[in-house]
């Protein structure tokens, strides 16, 4: 089977669009960690401590993504706790669109078997 690309990516976009909501609430929450991951480690004066909100938003992207470079690291307990949010929002965030892949793919290949029948 050929796999038509243009006609996965509408369908796929088409159901990102319908967890739309959901998915700018999960934005949302993840802007809203980060600031707190700014406040809770600005005062922390260690070399990998995020110095400023871009660096608290690398942060945050970085783990929400399960990176981890280690490049910033927190290091209050608050900073922690926010962290291990802002990755349980990533995997949340990777499964939905993950999930909206696969099932992208499932109806393109139900279209594909009612037009070719066996």
């Amino acid at each position: 089977m050929l796999m038509r690309p243009y006609a996965f990516l509408r369908k796929f976009i088409r159901i990102l669009g319908e967890v739309s909501l959901v998915m700018l609430l999960l934005l949302m929450v993840f802007l809203a960690l980060a600031t707190g991951l700014y406040f809770a480690e600005r005062t922390q004066n260690f070399l990998n401590s995020p110095h400023n909100y871009q660096d608290s938003l690398y942060l945050s992207a970085v783990t929400a993504l399960t990176i981890g470079y280690g490049d910033y690291v927190p290091h209050s307990t608050m900073g922690r706790c926010i962290a291990l949010m802002l990755a349980l929002t990533g995997v949340t965030l990777i499964g939905i669109v993950a999930g909206a892949a696969i099932k992208a793919l499932e109806l393109q290949f139900r279209e594909h078997e009612l037009r070719e029948p066996p």
